[in-house]
C-alpha cells in the first residue's frame, strides 16, 4: 500500500496533463502535485533543522535587535504603541516577551553616551543584519537561489524594514481599533444590522489574522533574493498565517499544565515554552516559503526529485539538455532564459533546473544576465560562448573541470596513468562523430 502511494505521488501523478482535463479535475490534480513539492522541499532543504537555527539566531539577537528598533521608533514617539502590540500579538508568551522587553531597554540605556553609544549602535546594526541574512539564506534555499544580497543591499534592505517595522504595527493597530470602534457603533444603531451582529462579531475577531496574513506575505515577497509573485507570496502567507493563528491557539490551550512547569523550572517555566513556540513559529514560516515556491513554479513542477535524478548519467544529460535549450532560445532571437522556462521546456522540476542552470554558468557554459518582467528584474541565462563552437564535448569537459592532469597537483598519491588515460578519453570524445554541435540536435 505505501509502495503504491509513494509510486503515485513519484510518478503517476505527474503523467496526468492538467490541460487534456476538465477545470474541476485539474484543479484535484494541481492541489496533490502542489503539496507533493512543498513535503519535498521540507525534506530537501531540511526545514526542521533551518527552523531550529533561526530560532536559536532569534534568541540570541532578539535583545539586540528589539533594542534597536525601541531606539528608532522612540524618535517618532511609537515605542510605547509598539510594546503593547507586541505583547498583544504573542498571546500566551506575555511573561518571556516582557523580559525581553525590559532586557532591550536596558541595553539601550547601556549603550547611550560617547564612545559606547556609537560602538553599541554598530553592534546593534550588526547583529541585525546578521540575524536577517540567516533568515534570507534559509529562504534563498529554498527558492534555489545561491547568491544572497551583496553587502550594499543587506544595509539598505534590511534598514529600510526595520524603520517600516515600527511604523507598520502602529498603523495596523489603528486601523483595528478604527474599524471596530466603528462597526460596533454602526451595529448598535442600526436595528437591522444586529441580525447579522454575530457574523460581524466573527469578522471582527479575523482583524489578527488579516494583520499576519499581511505580514507574511511581505515576507515571502521580500526577503528571498528572486522575484516573487505577489498572488504565489499570498497564498503562502494566507495558509502559514492562518496556521501560526491556529498553533498559537494550540499552544494556549497546551499551557494549561503550566503549573507542572512552575513546580520544576520556578520563575523561567515560560522560557521553555516560549522556545517551543519559537520553533514551531519559525517552521511554519518556512513551510510558507515552500508553498510559495511551488505555486509560483506550479506549471513548471515535475516528479519529486529521487536517486535517479541526482546519477552522474543524469547530470550530464540534463546539464546537456539545459545548454541546448539556452542555445536554441538564443539562436530565434529570445532574451535571456530563466529556470523557469528551461524547466517548462525540458518537463523537469524547477530546482532541477535552477541548479543545472547555475553549474552551467560556474563551467562557464552560461552567462547570467538580468531580464526585465512585468513584475520587475529577475534572473535570466544565456550561452557565455559562441553558439557555433558549443559541442558535447566541449559542454561536458566544462562542467568536468578541463583536462584531469591539471589536477595532478593537488594530489599525493600515483594518479599519473590514470589522468593521462582520462584525457585520452576525452581527446578521442572530441574528434567522435557522435560530438554534435547542440544547435544542430
Amino acid at each position: 500500500m505505501l509502495k503504491r502511494l509513494n509510486r503515485f505521488f513519484q510518478v503517476d501523478l505527474w503523467r496526468l496533463q492538467p490541460d487534456q482535463l476538465r477545470r474541476s479535475q485539474a484543479f484535484f490534480i494541481a492541489l496533490p502535485r502542489l503539496a507533493s513539492r512543498t513535503l519535498d522541499s521540507v525534506r530537501r532543504c531540511a526545514i526542521g533543522q533551518r527552523a531550529s537555527g533561526l530560532a536559536f539566531y532569534s534568541l540570541l539577537a532578539v535583545v539586540p535587535v528589539l533594542a534597536l528598533v525601541f531606539g528608532l521608533s522612540k524618535g517618532f514617539d511609537l515605542d510605547q504603541t509598539l510594546e503593547r502590540q507586541l505583547l498583544a500579538r504573542v498571546e500566551g508568551q506575555e511573561q518571556a516577551v516582557q523580559w525581553i522587553i525590559e532586557f532591550a531597554h536596558s541595553l539601550l540605556q547601556e549603550t547611550r553616551g560617547g564612545l559606547i553609544a556609537g560602538v553599541g549602535v554598530v553592534v546593534l546594526f550588526w547583529t541585525m543584519i546578521q540575524v536577517l541574512s540567516n533568515v534570507e539564506w534559509a529562504f534563498n534555499e529554498i527558492w534555489g537561489v545561491e547568491q544572497g544580497r551583496a553587502w550594499a543591499r543587506k544595509i539598505t534592505d534590511y534598514l529600510a524594514l526595520v524603520l517600516l517595522c515600527p511604523f507598520l504595527v502602529a498603523a495596523s493597530s489603528a486601523v483595528t481599533v478604527l474599524i471596530t470602534t466603528q462597526v460596533t457603533l454602526v451595529v448598535n444603531q442600526l436595528d437591522l444590522l444586529k441580525v447579522v451582529s454575530p457574523a460581524i462579531s466573527f469578522a471582527l475577531k479575523l482583524l489578527p489574522y488579516g494583520f499576519i496574513w499581511i505580514l507574511l506575505t511581505g515576507l515571502y515577497l521580500f526577503m528571498p533574493n528572486t522575484r516573487v509573485r505577489f498572488g504565489s507570496a499570498l497564498v503562502a502567507g494566507l495558509v502559514a498565517g492562518t496556521g501560526y493563528q491556529l498553533v498559537q491557539k494550540m499552544h494556549i490551550f497546551f499551557q494549561i499544565g503550566v503549573a507542572k512547569y512552575n513546580a520544576i523550572y520556578g520563575s523561567f517555566a515560560a522560557l521553555p515554552l516560549f522556545l517551543i513556540w519559537l520553533q514551531l513559529s519559525w517552521l511554519i514560516v518556512l513551510i510558507g516559503a515552500a508553498i510559495a515556491h511551488a505555486h509560483q513554479y506550479r506549471d513548471s513542477l515535475g516528479p519529486v526529485l529521487n536517486d535517479t535524478w541526482s546519477s552522474a548519467a543524469a547530470h550530464r544529460l540534463i546539464s546537456l539538455g539545459a545548454a541546448r535549450v539556452l542555445v536554441k532560445r538564443f539562436s530565434t532571437g529570445a532574451g535571456p532564459t530563466t529556470a523557469a522556462e528551461v524547466a517548462a521546456a525540458m518537463s523537469i522540476p524547477h530546482p532541477l533546473a535552477a541548479r543545472t542552470l547555475e553549474d552551467l554558468s560556474r563551467a562557464g557554459i552560461a552567462a547570467k544576465l538580468e531580464r526585465q518582467a512585468d513584475a520587475g528584474a529577475e534572473q535570466g541565462f544565456q550561452p557565455a560562448r559562441d553558439p557555433a563552437c558549443l559541442t558535447i564535448s566541449l559542454v561536458l569537459d566544462a562542467l568536468e573541470g578541463g583536462d584531469p592532469r591539471h589536477a595532478l597537483s593537488a594530489l599525493n598519491g600515483d594518479f599519473d596513468q590514470l589522468a593521462d588515460a582520462l584525457a585520452t578519453f576525452s581527446k578521442l570524445r572530441e574528434v567522435s562523430a557522435a560530438n554534435h554541435l547542440l544547435q544542430d540536435l
